[in-house]
């Protein structure tokens, strides 16, 4: 590509982007007026309430980490509480009693099988076809109640945000993501099961949903995509060898994170807004990024902050509390996990929950 038709190209690209942050602008114009406190703030309008360094110091020594297992028990047990809700309860016998009896009994666990990636599988033995769709009906009937309910929360999200053609849908990829697709006509958001787990309550689902639904009726996904297609045109010559990746991440990382940021923060900000006018609790948000703040050391979700696309995750716990009117540092309550004593249940590996079907994950 020459050096004039390159040229013009991405002057098209940076027009389109321009107009993507103006439609993006117009829709944040009625909104509050912009704040300067807390992380960023030059890129959103939204209030954010300030968060210093004591506030979220304060915030890490109250909230206990999580382990690996007990992430594992956590996910399996809300897996049964979610299927006991759904059903309307068991006649004669109390929620938990229910999740111990279940948890004892379990083989293969519903609540990892229905995080399987089917594509990632690789046989150790090939087995027969009737096998292969065991595996798949497993996997698809463990999936399913964590499918309707992200379906039916989905539906009254969508609608009260103003996009009812907006659908959700499991994808085991993603595992604890969620993410509204990237395009010029996102119309589609994706879920992790492992995050429909961890949120438990349809109120914190609420809360995933929402915040990928701003991203799309805020245009974030519109300028992601122009962001994308101006990378692609600059590195357009350089191949998929080293020399275009290595340009490719520099352009990437080097693209605002403060803007990317202040998309963050602005999503969240929403979403509490959809919650409210839906119907749901907005106080759930806190108490499940609080969750996911106490899974730091499994998830490995240590950014630096200047560089880092999304808020630091002790200052987004903060943020949506205070949005929410809820004091997380007076209330320093542990993150709860079971009434269930982990030492009566076998902890169980994604490789477990599937060695009845005789395959092993990749």
């Amino acid at each position: 590509m020459g050096p004039r038709v390159r040229g013009s190209t991405v002057t098209l690209v940076l027009t389109l982007a321009v107009l993507g942050v103006g439609l993006g602008c117009a829709k944040l114009a009625s909104g509050p007026k912009p704040s300067l406190t807390g992380c960023g703030g030059l890129f959103t309008v939204v209030p954010l309430p300030p968060v210093t360094s004591e506030d979220q110091r304060a915030l890490e020594e109250s909230v206990p980490h999580l382990t690996a297992s007990e992430l594992n028990l956590r996910l399996r047990r809300n897996y049964y509480r979610i299927l006991d809700e759904d059903q309307g309860g068991v006649p004669g016998a109390s929620r938990e009693a229910y999740v111990t009896r279940m948890l004892s009994e379990e083989r293969a666990p519903p609540g990892l099988l229905a995080g399987v990636q089917l594509r990632a599988l690789r046989f150790a033995v090939e087995p027969p076809s009737e096998r292969r769709r065991e595996l798949r009906q497993a996997v698809l009937r463990a999936q399913a109640p964590l499918a309707q309910r992200l379906d039916r929360v989905a539906a009254r999200m969508a609608s009260t945000a103003g996009v009812p053609e907006v659908t959700c849908r499991i994808d085991a990829r993603l595992r604890l993501n969620a993410g509204a697709e990237v395009g010029f006509r996102s119309r589609r958001i994706l879920v992790g099961p492992s995050l429909v787990l961890l949120a438990e309550s349809e109120d914190a689902l609420a809360f995933v949903i929402g915040h990928e639904l701003a991203h799309v009726v805020h245009h974030h996904t519109k300028l992601k995509a122009a962001q994308d297609l101006f990378i692609d045109v600059l590195t357009f010559g350089y191949g998929s060898g080293v020399a275009g990746e290595a340009l490719a991440g520099i352009l990437s990382q080097g693209s605002m994170p403060a803007f990317n940021r202040d998309k963050e923060c602005a999503a969240d900000y929403y979403a509490l807004q959809y919650m409210r006018a839906a119907g749901y609790r907005p106080e759930a948000a806190a108490e499940l990024w609080k969750v996911v703040f106490a899974l730091r050391p499994v998830t490995s979700r240590q950014p630096v902050p200047f560089v880092s696309g999304r808020p630091p995750e002790a200052e987004r716990v903060l943020r949506l509390a205070r949005w929410s009117e809820v004091d997380l540092l007076r209330d320093a309550s542990p993150v709860p996990l079971s009434n269930v004593s982990p030492g009566m249940i076998r902890d169980l590996s994604p490789e477990d929950a599937v060695e009845s079907f005789g395959v092993v994950l990749e």
